[in-house]
């Protein structure tokens, strides 16, 4: 089986596309698309998300539960923790091994098409909908945007398998960073974002959403508004950001290693790292190990997408600084235009035609 291609964080092409598009909106003269607030967008979201409809009318059809019930018994590996930390790797790891993996940023780039119910769910925090949509897009690995509701959805699937005695299948990988490289790793996923919630960036429709998704499951993450997260977005690096990441992460490690205590001798939990490659993860598994990767004939996939979001962040950077330039430019045209039309006298013509007649007239 082919290993997955890297995910890239956002391909160059799309950049020049997105412009185009805002300068469609900016010719169709549309709304700036002002951030609502937090419940007013969940509310909406809940309201006019087919998604929602949809399973507001399973709740009164018991076949249509069942369906849902049946789609959920396909998840099998759920990870928990935060993104940043070797969750490409992981994903890459887990499509070699026959799984299907679905990464946050698939959903962000497909938000506003194929992914839109993934998006909408996060959106309305309803972990039941985003589990759902998930298995009947065929996914059964889920990755960093559900890891945002980890607790919650380990909460779901331990109930559903005492008092249901279903998903009994479903395993979760935990993963931890040392602190000091993953903040800045996030630091560096702020900048982009950043710029996507600012003038004029926000008036791409996919920028705004991609934003919204991701302000809705940190701010979920973190037990925070989502304005405090947007305004974390344009100062990632500040001590506020620092000091409340500091404190969630040092409460994940806690939570991680009593989750391992009780849960010593399951099958159900894994603590891993990428660098142990694939030994544990096809033993937690139960991959057969005449199917699982050797390290010196195939080792594990190591991705890392920092160079190239850092690069498509400098791309918005200077396209968003062209974007005022041209502005300024344009501003000055105007100005000398204005000052050359006041400037004019009354009944004042620029033809040659017109200034040979008064000069004709002069003579004579």
């Amino acid at each position: 089986m082919m290993a997955r291609k890297p995910v890239q964080f956002l391909p160059i092409w799309s950049y020049f596309l997105n412009w185009i598009l805002l300068l469609r909106v900016l010719c169709n003269g549309e709304s700036f698309g002002v951030f609502a607030r937090e419940e007013k967008m969940i509310n909406d979201v809940k309201e006019n998300s087919p998604l929602m409809k949809s399973l507001d009318e399973n709740d009164n059809s018991s076949n249509n539960n069942n369906n849902n019930h049946e789609l959920l018994e396909t998840l099998q590996v759920v990870f928990c923790g935060f993104g940043r930390t070797g969750t490409h790797s992981l994903g890459a790891a887990l499509d070699r091994l026959g799984y299907k993996s679905l990464h946050g940023e698939e959903i962000s780039l497909n938000s506003l098409g194929t992914h839109q119910r993934l998006g909408e769910a996060i959106m309305a925090r309803d972990v039941e909908a985003l589990l759902t949509e998930t298995a009947r897009m065929g996914y059964n690995a889920t990755l960093e945007q559900h890891a945002f509701f980890w607790r919650d959805i380990r909460e779901f699937v331990l109930q559903r398998q005492q008092q249901h005695q279903m998903m009994m299948n479903v395993k979760f990988i935990f993963m931890i960073r040392d602190f000091e490289p993953w903040f800045e790793s996030m630091v560096a996923t702020y900048k982009t974002l950043a710029i996507m919630q600012r003038f004029p960036a926000n008036l791409i429709p996919l920028h705004q959403r991609i934003v919204d998704i991701l302000a809705v499951g940190i701010s979920h993450e973190l037990n925070v508004s989502t304005d405090t997260v947007r305004k974390l977005f344009a100062k990632g690096n500040s001590t506020q950001h620092y000091e409340l990441r500091r404190r969630v992460y040092n409460q994940y490690v806690q939570d991680v290693h009593e989750i391992m205590a009780m849960s010593s001798g399951s099958d159900q939990v894994l603590l891993f790292n990428v660098r142990e490659g694939y030994a544990p993860l096809c033993a937690f598994l139960k991959i057969e190990e005449s199917k699982c990767p050797t390290p010196d004939l195939e080792p594990f996939p190591h991705l890392s997408d920092r160079a190239h979001m850092m690069a498509g962040y400098y791309f918005l950077r200077v396209l968003e600084c062209t974007f005022y330039v041209l502005m300024a430019v344009a501003v000055w045209l105007l100005c000398k235009i204005g000052k050359y039309v006041l400037a004019r006298k009354p009944g004042q013509s620029d033809s040659p035609s017109s200034t040979q007649n008064e000069t004709k007239l002069k003579k004579s």
